[in-house]
């Protein structure tokens, strides 16, 4: 078989002389390709990096490694043509791009020579500009494949990338083959190197110097573990803008004795030798790499409960967990593990075993498989080559289309104003609307031929590239006419251009393309557990421990396996604490931990997204419905059904300790949300439902509310999906506390219902599947695979 040739573009590999994770993603995986034992089947690499860093391409180069820089301004559009270009030379067979502009540009270019492109997410610390968003948008059917480096990083590429269109893979950082436990005499001959006494312990971070890495708490952490054991040295590696402020600080707290200040490190292996402990203090990250080579180097770890770390760390397993931004905490933990060498020895050699799993060499290995998956039957099919003729013959049907539609629409005009008598505008309107439904008709039966069945999202479609044209007609024609002072018929003529250029390309790549939907590719054959209940939190340290103490028994009772997947989403109390501190009782705990709130809906979309079960559970954090309700939704559970827990499901009745306005605030909204999305459905609010895996798979990577409405949402899209719904009564008590506020949660609710109508409309739900399958028909396919 012969070689794959990919290209591997970045947009930056680092800050100044700082490799970041892409940098050292490229180091790591070069190597490991390097070491790849046939000739004859792997890759090659050809590397480039859009924007100039000569400063970090060089220690690349002395690693054997050549990165070729493009040297290009971040939105400089001769980066298309350089790509394109070069794709081509080097007869590229799939490119992998990391970074907004990287892929943007990747999948411009991606599309333009019919190379599949793989699109590689490192972080969730920012949404980008809203062109880099409307990019992600526009461009999602042209990718191959997602990575994201952690569960959390997945949930941003799904929303707030838009990246769903194609599969979502979760490939955790992988860390060199090279990389090995630290024995005792190779850690002592470290913290020689280090000029530290040997029998200091030493407590160590790597991080960039910023405040997402949260050093600050390490620094305010470091008196109480000195007053625990002064023979504590501590080594920061890293460099950024934080420095300054942080050995202030250093120095107010007294501690500035007991630190190694060693700046950025190309190569940090020496200084994890001489680290007996290794501190993580990240307020948010997607995957810390400096956390997978410490469990690799067999060094005992504290780190911060934050999404990425908490995919592969397990407190007191392989790592001692805290909550973020608590200095107390940390220091706890690290005291505690500054006085017990037993269990730093244990946690460490715990760590490294769990290392194994994300070695650099099986990860190459995957990458092949990856790159001959998308190349030969990927996710996304290369398009077929079209030819410059049969271009230009659409462009001129399109035009000529154009031609006809201003010929209605002035021919409208002439004869409601001339003959009926109408005033001018209501006569221009409708000569507008006519000649946009005439051209619809025959661009999708002449110029585009379209064979898509969904006949009325095209047209909802067409028309916003309608008005969009109009907007953008209008802005050009004041910038033109009134700041740069041209004439007036010169500039309608360019605009003209250029807004039929746009209606154009929109019209061809979005409103006339088959109307694909990605299924969910983590659907399997075999389920780890019977059902995965899902528990949205937010400050819930006083009624969570209740609810999750009947978990275990219930199920062991059951004979059911299970899991409970507790979505903490930004919770300023102890609930995260509380959370790390629990241990499993006969059902598997599993954590999700959002840096800041997010909304209740995106908190269960994250738990549908990681839900390994046969069946999916979502109930509420307060057991106002307790699991013990699940005896009677189990006995008519389907593959292709939602269970609703109902509150009503029996008649309306007001509840014990529910307030009055509250409940008639219930009744009239429910009146509404069945009157206009989901009629028959007499409870869309309880917390209690039931659905099988292939349905919460389809749902999560739909679902888009994040606050009230996401329940009717959620039950709206299975609704058009053509998914059965059951409702039954389930036992439900109003528990104090309660954060729902009746008359402002009712226009957020009112507002949010809009919104879902909206979409279903427009198609944002993507409910149509190209495959040509029923809803029905691809949920089972979806289950068989």
């Amino acid at each position: 078989m012969a070689r794959r040739r990919v290209l591997w573009v970045a947009d930056k590999l680092g800050y100044g002389e700082e490799l970041h994770d892409v940098g050292r993603w490229y180091v790591s995986m070069h190597q490991a390709f390097e070491h790849q034992a046939s000739e004859s089947n792997g890759v090659e690499v050809v590397a480039i990096v859009l924007r100039a860093s000569p400063s970090l391409v060089r220690p690349l180069a002395e690693k054997g490694m050549v990165v070729r820089t493009l040297g290009m301004a971040r939105l400089d559009p001769r980066t298309l043509f350089a790509l394109t270009n070069l794709i081509r030379r080097e007869r590229i067979d799939v490119v992998h791009a990391h970074g907004y502009g990287a892929s943007a540009f990747a999948r411009l270019a991606g599309r333009l020579t019919h190379v599949p492109v793989i699109v590689h997410q490192h972080d969730s610390l920012a949404e980008g500009p809203w062109y880099a968003r409307l990019c992600d948008r526009l461009m999602a059917p042209w990718t191959a494949s997602t990575l994201a480096v952690s569960e959390a990083v997945r949930e941003f590429c799904a929303h707030e990338r838009s990246l769903s269109a194609a599969p979502i893979e979760v490939w955790h950082p992988a860390v060199a083959s090279s990389a090995q436990a630290i024995d005792a005499p190779r850690r002592a001959a470290a913290k020689k190197a280090l000029g530290i006494p040997t029998g200091h312990v030493v407590v160590g971070s790597v991080a960039r110097l910023v405040s997402e890495k949260g050093v600050r708490c390490l620094i305010e952490a470091m008196p109480r573990v000195l007053a625990a054991r002064p023979d504590t040295t501590f080594v920061i590696v890293g460099d950024g803008p934080e420095r300054p402020a942080l050995e202030a600080a250093a120095k107010r707290l007294g501690v500035d004795a007991s630190i190694r200040w060693l700046g950025y490190q190309h190569d940090v292996q020496p200084a994890l030798a001489a680290m007996d402990c290794f501190v993580s203090t990240s307020v948010v990250d997607g995957a810390p790499l400096a956390v997978f080579e410490a469990m690799a180097s067999g060094t005992a770890i504290v780190a911060t409960a934050v999404s990425g770390t908490l995919d592969v760390l397990k407190h007191e397993a392989n790592a001692l967990l805290v909550p973020s931004r608590d200095p107390r905490a940390l220091a706890e933990a690290l005291a505690k593990l500054v006085q017990d060498a037993g269990l730093r020895e244990r946690l460490a050699r715990q760590a490294a075993s769990d290392s194994r799993a994300y070695d650099a060499a099986q990860y190459a290995e995957k990458l092949t498989a990856l790159y001959e998956r998308v190349t030969s039957n990927g996710a996304a099919p290369r398009p077929k080559a079209v030819s410059p003729l049969k271009r230009f013959e659409t462009l001129f049907r399109y035009l000529a289309v154009g031609a006809s539609g201003a010929t209605v629409h002035l021919g409208t005009l002439w004869a409601l104003v001339e003959l009926a008598g109408l005033p001018v505008l209501v006569a221009t309107t409708t000569g507008f609307v006519l000649a946009v439904i005439s051209n619809f008709i025959l661009n999708r039966l002449w110029t585009f031929r379209s064979q898509e069945r969904n006949v009325r999202l095209q047209f909802v479609r067409f028309w916003i590239v309608a008005l969009w044209g109009m907007g953008i007609n209008t802005g050009l024609m004041w910038i033109l006419v009134h700041v740069l002072m041209m004439r007036y018929l010169i500039a309608q003529v360019l605009t003209i251009g250029i807004v039929s250029m746009w209606n154009f390309f929109a019209n061809t790549y979005w409103t006339f393309q088959p109307i694909r939907f990605g299924a969910p590719a983590s659907a399997r054959k075999a389920y780890l557990y019977d059902v995965s209940v899902v528990i949205p939190a937010l400050n819930e340290e006083n009624r969570l421990p209740a609810t999750l103490s009947g978990m275990g028994p219930y199920f062991r009772s059951r004979g059911l396996r299970a899991e409970v997947i507790v979505v903490d989403d930004g919770s300023t109390d102890r609930t995260l604490e509380m959370l790390t501190q629990l241990s499993d009782d006969g059902a598997t705990l599993r954590l999700i931990h959002n840096p800041v709130n997010r909304g209740k809906g995106a908190a269960v979309r994250a738990g549908f997204r990681a839900a390994q079960g046969e069946y999916v559970l979502m109930m509420d954090a307060d057991n106002a419905t307790p699991v013990e309700s699940l005896d009677a939704l189990w006995p008519h559970r389907q593959v292709q059904r939602i269970l609703i827990g109902s509150r009503h499901a029996g008649g309306w009745r007001r509840r014990p300790g529910v307030p009055w306005l509250r409940y008639a605030i219930s009744r009239i909204g429910n009146g509404m949300i069945q009157w206009l999305l989901l009629p028959g459905v007499h409870d869309t609010q309880c917390g209690f439902k039931l659905f099988s895996y292939p349905v919460a798979k389809a749902l999560a990577v739909r679902q888009r509310i994040n606050r009230f409405g996401f329940d009717m949402e959620l039950l709206a899209i299975a609704r058009a999906l053509g998914i059965e719904m059951q409702e039954i009564e389930v036992p439900w008590t109003a528990i104090p506390g309660s954060r729902v506020r009746p008359m402002r949660d009712a226009w957020r609710v009112f507002g949010e219902l809009m919104t879902i109508k909206t979409n279903l409309m427009t198609g944002a739900y993507h409910i149509e599947h190209a495959v040509g399958l029923s809803p029905a028909e691809a949920l089972a396919a979806e289950e068989r695979r």
